[in-house]
């Protein structure tokens, strides 16, 4: 769990590489799981997810985890430095702190991309190629402001993350979906926002990305087959059908992120923040002692 949303993509791949095992798995964040009856964390087994490991979000769960659950409570963090607290707290045949000199800016991109390494060998992917091609673009994307994104299998780790990286570099809007639920309506915005010949009130800025394995590719033709000729369609395809497509993915998509941001003349590493909201300052809501005041939810 972890409540940076580019560090829950690496949370969903460990959920999707759990039932991909036989087993059942649910992406939380901290916040949210004050919303669950403590008896939950007694019975699962906690996996914390963290970069630095000194967030108070995180230390402060990895309290209520250990008090409630310490023999099922884990720790991976890509920091081993004084500053991680979790060492200190969680037990240390759980606790799994890697040494590196990761560095990312103000968004996430190496730190995600190692983690989704480690978590992947941890389940038995033994192979990281460095073959990895650039994503496949359109050349401009500079007029193109929504982006709506259809994954399958073991793209939606790196959906989640491509939509992290659009909206916190202020680069475009993001829809994540899975291909199935594009079937639901949704198709209805890029459709309108494709532009039209005979109605000049129609909008040109959007792009429809697709994340596809040889799993999905037959689905994703499909799809494409049916969207108007005028609207932008991305495709960003891997030919891998096991865990390793989710790294795969992830870099092509990163890749494309990035393309995005130029672009539109944004740094992808050091993004402006025209309205100088300080990052840090919603975090000093007390959002632990409101939702301990609250307790959980009830039915």
């Amino acid at each position: 769990m972890h409540w940076v949303r580019s560090f829950y993509s690496t949370c969903e791949l460990v959920a999707l590489a759990y039932g991909v095992n036989g087993g059942i798995a649910k992406s939380l964040t901290p916040y949210s799981v004050y919303a669950l009856d403590e008896s939950i964390l007694a019975k699962c087994k906690v996996l914390l997810i963290s970069n630095s490991g000194h967030n108070k979000d995180i230390v402060a769960i990895a309290k209520v985890c250990m008090k409630l659950n310490p023999k099922w409570t884990a720790n991976l963090s890509t920091a081993d430095g004084p500053r991680n607290d979790l060492k200190s707290i969680v037990a240390p045949e759980n606790s799994f702190n890697y040494k590196s000199n990761i560095k990312d800016g103000f968004i996430s991109v190496n730190s995600v991309t190692a983690n989704y390494a480690l978590i992947l060998r941890a389940f038995g992917m033994t192979q990281i190629t460095s073959d990895i091609e650039k994503s496949e673009t359109t050349p401009n994307f500079a007029t193109i402001n929504h982006f709506i994104v259809l994954y399958g299998g073991w793209g939606e780790p790196a959906a989640i993350d491509f939509e992290s990286k659009l909206v916190e570099r202020g680069t475009a809007t993001c829809a994540v979906s899975d291909f199935r639920n594009f079937c639901h309506g949704r198709f209805i915005f890029p459709g309108n926002h494709s532009g039209h010949e005979k109605k000049a009130e129609v909008p040109a800025d959007c792009a429809v990305v697709m994340l596809s394995t040889p799993r999905e590719k037959p689905l994703v033709d499909r799809l494409i087959s049916l969207l108007p000729d005028r609207c932008n369609v991305i495709h960003i395809h891997c030919d891998f059908t096991d865990s390793l497509a989710a790294l795969d993915l992830l870099l092509k998509a990163s890749n494309l992120a990035g393309e995005i941001a130029f672009s539109k003349d944004i740094d992808p590493i050091n993004p402006k923040n025209y309205s100088n909201i300080d990052k840090r300052k919603p975090l000093q809501i007390p959002f632990i002692s409101d939702l301990k005041a609250f307790g959980p939810m009830k039915i």
